[in-house]
């Protein structure tokens, strides 16, 4: 992982990962960031970046997720659903989710599963409307109001 000269978007360099030996698919690297998530509580934002691959086997994408005051996970998209694969060249890809009001940490970065190089570029974090709607992979479980299927029979 590091910073590449050569690979550049618009003259700016870029950030990579590479996988450096034949690796399977439960293995993968990130590169990341993480800030406090003050200033977007109750708010929907976009994470966006140019992301360019080549000869990725497995799964390559960006990634971003929203801790709670717990640490735990209460947002997160990975891109698995979406993954990247292959060689391409620069995409534009986003992810956009909310920030809950208990919210203290986001984090994002680049993710590789398996072997193969992928490259990020000019990232943006943005606010987004209402309007637009999330990536958000974690399903919300909702509380039912009494209980069900007591006897097993569904």
């Amino acid at each position: 992982m590091g910073t590449d000269y050569e690979t550049v978007l618009d003259g700016k360099s870029s950030g990579y990962l590479k996988s450096k030996a034949e690796v399977d698919s439960t293995n993968s690297a990130t590169m990341m960031q993480m800030f406090k998530a003050n200033r977007y509580k109750r708010k929907r934002v976009r994470l966006s970046s140019y992301i360019r691959t080549k000869n990725v086997k497995n799964s390559a994408g960006m990634w971003m997720g929203v801790e709670d005051t717990m640490g735990e996970l209460v947002q997160l998209d990975n891109m698995s659903n979406r993954p990247v694969k292959g060689s391409t060249d620069w995409n534009h890809y986003s992810i956009v989710l909310d920030v809950p009001n208990n919210s203290t940490t986001i984090l994002f970065g680049i993710i590789l599963s398996g072997k193969g190089t992928i490259w990020a570029n000019q990232f943006f974090l943005e606010e987004v409307d209402e309007n637009i709607p999330t990536t958000n992979m974690q399903l919300q479980d909702e509380m039912l109001d009494y209980p069900v299927n007591l006897s097993f029979d569904n």
